[in-house]
């Protein structure tokens, strides 16, 4: 595939200058979710009930997540695409797709894309065991664990391996924590945890499915193929970038390969479309690209010491975010979630002679 030559890039037009807007837009809310959280008393708004609300979301999603695949069909109302031009008044629960062959139902609500349905889950999922689990007893903590467990199916035939590996690096590094602690009980219990978790999931037809779609690389070659194309389209305007993505020419196996009646999703792939990595590395060339990655490098560094369960929850977030920007765009919830947690982590560094929960509630 090869990109377009810098000289004959197609001519920009309004829906570009759109485009950028609404990405700069959706920079700046998120920015103003970290500052007034991180900003906000404990009085204000507690820490407890910040991690409440992304468990709250959490229970939402993994409920439209079985019902996706309980009704596959079913669509859920949108009044604005309803104004737009060609819009639909409604949208679907589910991508329908045959990625290991058969048609199957991939979780999306409340969002248009499975991919960023698994990136914002697994983000909560993290909240889920700090909010509901480790700073829960009795019911509460019941029902953090009994979420958890119900999230394994649609999570699972949502089939996205990028998920399934950030889990699993999340679990890995809040191990590593925790180790470093001295916690070797409570490395202990996660250990079990997973091997039971996963002996019961590889004893079940879920199992089958997680082999199966290891087996099937499906969009590999695109990523990779666009991944190069970004960066050199990087090289070209490395300070500047381009304001947004750009087109390439053919498909990763021919150049002449592109959209007809028959396959309208051939070929014409958009360079940075398949990571905040690639999109930064086009929209805001090289030097954007490093100062966004430089300050979540920072706020890792920063939280370091902070061996408090918020604090490894907050860094894993901000890890896997990072993990997921080789593969999933992060805007705009996922980038949501993850500045949340960088105001948890500030928060928690200025609030921490202040309990997180009250007593009484302590486990």
């Amino acid at each position: 595939m090869d990109v377009v030559p810098e000289g004959t890039l197609p001519p920009s037009g309004g829906g570009r200058y759109v485009a950028v807007a609404a990405r700069l837009a959706n920079y700046v809310a998120a920015t103003v979710v970290l500052l007034y959280v991180g900003n906000a008393s404990e009085r204000v708004l507690p820490r407890r009930r910040v991690i409440t609300w992304m468990a709250l979301l959490a229970v939402w999603m993994v409920a439209l997540g079985l019902v996706s695949l309980v009704l596959p069909g079913a669509r859920v109302p949108t009044p604005l695409g309803a104004l737009l031009p060609g819009g639909s008044a409604s949208a679907p629960l589910a991508q329908v797709q045959s990625i290991l062959g058969a048609s199957a139902p991939r979780p999306a609500a409340p969002f248009a894309y499975t991919n960023i349905w698994g990136y914002v889950l697994s983000l909560l999922l993290v909240w889920v065991v700090v909010g509901w689990v480790v700073l829960r007893s009795g019911r509460g903590r019941l029902l953090g664990v009994g979420l958890l467990v119900a999230a394994v199916v649609p999570l699972v035939l949502s089939l996205n391996r990028g998920v399934w590996l950030g889990l699993a690096l999340a679990i890995a590094y809040a191990a590593v924590r925790l180790a470093l602690r001295g916690k070797l009980l409570a490395v202990g219990a996660l250990v079990v945890v997973v091997l039971v978790g996963g002996g019961a999931t590889a004893a079940t037809p879920l199992g089958d499915v997680v082999s199966a779609r290891a087996d099937a690389g499906h969009s590999d070659s695109v990523r990779e193929t666009l991944a190069r194309d970004a960066v050199r389209v990087a090289v070209d305007s490395p300070v500047l970038g381009y304001g947004t993505t750009r087109a390439a020419r053919g498909s990763a196996s021919s150049i002449a390969v592109g959209p007809s009646p028959d396959c309208p999703q051939c070929g014409s792939r958009n360079i940075g479309s398949t990571g905040q990595l690639w999109l930064l590395l086009v929209s805001q060339g090289m030097v954007g690209a490093a100062l966004y990655f430089s300050f979540f490098a920072s706020v890792l560094w920063s939280a370091r010491r902070d061996h408090s369960a918020v604090g490894i929850a907050g860094s894993a977030v901000v890890l896997l975010s990072l993990y997921y920007s080789t593969i999933y765009v992060a805007l705009n919830m996922p980038l949501v979630i993850t500045l949340l947690s960088v105001a948890l982590l500030w928060r928690n560094g200025r609030d921490a002679s202040t309990p997180l929960v009250p007593a009484a509630v302590r486990p």
